[in-house]
């Protein structure tokens, strides 16, 4: 074997460590408690960004935003279940139902918590919170589901790149 093999070869070990250490972060999840999560430092503002955890049923669940940089911009809220394939069960075309502890004022009819389920991954239609520390989106599903990953993003059309979140939560709970 060459030095190049070998780099190449350590490069994808490391890469399948971080993934697996990523994943088994987020095993610690029981309902009604946090997700643990890989750190934040590796998000992307135009990529999805998700958090895998076992199955768990649910009928809420929120994403608790703990600090960001300005108020977190959330472009929408998606939870699939392992049942459901790549099928958005947070999607408002399926009856769920956002809200949020806040929305930045002045800026409904585009930075509001119904935007987190509506379907467009865009700044505009997206939540904003009005404040940088303890804030959450929340979405109650029609009913109680079996889940096993949230997925979010800053701006997935690729047009900003602030207002990530720079440590968050996801909770959940049958009531």
């Amino acid at each position: 074997m060459n030095r190049e093999h070998i780099v190449r070869e350590a490069v994808k070990v490391h890469v399948a460590i971080r993934l697996v250490s990523a994943f088994l972060l987020c095993c610690l999840f029981l309902p009604g408690e946090a997700v643990a999560k890989p750190p934040v430092a590796a998000m992307h503002p135009n990529q999805a960004y998700h958090v895998w955890f076992a199955p768990v049923d649910a009928r809420f669940v929120r994403l608790e935003v703990s600090s960001s940089r300005g108020q977190a911009c959330i472009d929408e809220l998606e939870i699939f279940g392992r049942e459901t394939g790549e099928e958005n069960l947070a999607s408002a075309k399926h009856g769920a139902l956002a809200s949020a502890s806040s929305s930045l004022p002045g800026y409904e009819d585009r930075h509001a918590a119904a935007f987190l389920n509506d379907g467009r991954k865009s700044n505009v239609g997206s939540w904003i919170p009005a404040g940088s520390k303890a804030e959450w989106g929340q979405i109650a599903l029609p009913r109680v589901q079996s889940i096993d990953r949230v997925c979010f993003a800053r701006d997935r059309e690729g047009k900003y790149t602030d207002r990530l979140p720079s440590s968050f939560r996801v909770l959940v709970s049958l009531d």
